[in-house]
């Protein structure tokens, strides 16, 4: 995550500019630990740890929550619970694809 919130990233994948937002938010929520929150600003992707309040909440173990945000597991799969805009998260992995 904090790769992608790097101008550098942004200057070298240009689509990671379509990440972008009006305050929307993103939370991966661990069930062992404190999550983290993606949110999409105008100006750049802001990343945070600590309790976990979005707009979409991918919830699960942190291996099932990896394997969703690398696309290597769809977010429907049934290890993981998606409560919230799915919408949102469907754009934001579209957008993640490298």
């Amino acid at each position: 995550m904090g790769l992608l919130s790097t101008p550098a990233f942004e200057a070298a994948r240009p689509a990671v500019a379509g990440l972008r937002g009006r305050g929307e938010r993103i939370g991966f929520r661990p069930r062992s630990m404190e999550g983290w929150v993606i949110t999409r600003t105008p100006e750049a992707l802001r990343w945070e740890r600590g309790p976990v309040e979005a707009d979409v909440v991918v919830s699960g173990t942190v291996a099932d929550l990896m394997l969703v945000f690398s696309r290597r597991v769809p977010p429907q799969d049934d290890w993981v619970t998606v409560t919230g805009d799915r919408a949102l998260l469907d754009h934001w992995l579209a957008h993640t694809a490298l």
